[in-house]
């Protein structure tokens, strides 16, 4: 059975099994040779699990769904799960439950939430259609999550302007600016390319400030047709840059292998630091050094 499958049985337990039939079930436990009936407080602990637990279910099944398998919905759940274990860990009605809260919060921080502060994931939540930037204006301005939002902005705007950058400097090319008097010829071919340049980096910030309001300002969907991304090529295209996934496993596989051949029963003691540096030793080891 998976993982996240056991707190939707906990929960269809709480919701229907044992309302329902609370008394032919502790009958048929009491029937068993060494299994003694639910008391209260187990009880109380299946439905403290299922509380607990059903974020955490419900994450894991949309991170590993297939209709919406992108990258730029890894942080908004991970996020979203991290902000809701942490107000359980305040819950006064949490009370058995209360030591798996702070180890899940515990395997949050130290596993995942570190992907909070890679520009990738960053931007590839940014361009996704449903999340934006709404995922963080969605808390309080007194939350740490919020101190993201400026950053990213100011990334998403440096991801635009580059990419206008690269088909503005193809359109621009052949070219020819109608030319100035000038007294001193030297004077004028040192500044024209300067001024040019100049020109046309403003014009493309420009550009790219008007792109990023009115993608910013659109509705969050979860569509991924044309006019979801304002018929513009420059959004589609960052979308599929930052979003789309490897498209064979067969690196993945690989790399499970590998970790195989090194982590055998015989190693079983070694550290994860250990670990890191054999896998990246042997994953790389048909890279040369270069020769003096």
């Amino acid at each position: 059975m998976m993982f996240h499958s056991f707190p939707h049985l906990i929960l269809m337990a709480n919701k229907k099994i044992v309302p329902l039939f609370r008394d032919k079930l502790l009958s048929l436990m009491s029937s068993f040779k060494n299994v003694g009936p639910f008391t209260e407080d187990d009880i109380i602990f299946l439905s403290e699990y299922e509380h607990v637990m059903s974020s955490v279910a419900n994450a894991l099944d949309r991170i590993q769904g297939e209709k919406h398998a992108y990258l730029g919905c890894l942080v908004p759940i991970i996020t979203l799960t991290h902000s809701k274990l942490v107000e359980l860990s305040t819950d006064g009605s949490i009370i058995h439950c209360r030591p798996l809260v702070e180890a899940l919060i515990s395997g949050l921080d130290k596993r995942l939430m570190r992907v909070r502060e890679d520009k990738e994931y960053q931007l590839a939540t940014a361009f996704h259609p449903r999340f934006k930037l709404a995922w963080l204006n969605s808390f309080p301005e007194e939350s740490d999550y919020r101190q993201y939002t400026p950053r990213v902005r100011e990334q998403m705007l440096i991801a635009i302007v580059e990419a206008l950058g690269e088909s503005t400097d193809e359109s621009n090319e052949g070219m020819v600016e109608e030319e100035e008097e000038d007294d001193d010829p030297f004077i004028r071919e040192l500044f024209r390319s300067s001024d040019r340049r100049m020109t046309s980096e403003r014009s493309v910030r420009s550009k790219a400030e008007s792109i990023l309001l009115e993608w910013l300002d659109s509705k969050t969907v979860w569509e991924y047709s044309w006019e979801t991304f304002l018929k513009k090529p420059v959004l589609m295209s960052l979308f599929v840059k930052y979003n789309t996934a490897i498209p064979s496993s067969a690196a993945v596989e690989r790399f499970f292998s590998i970790g195989k051949n090194i982590l055998r029963p015989q190693r079983c003691a070694l550290s994860d630091s250990n670990f890191n540096t054999l896998m990246f030793l042997t994953g790389n080891k048909h890279l040369k050094l270069p020769e003096d």
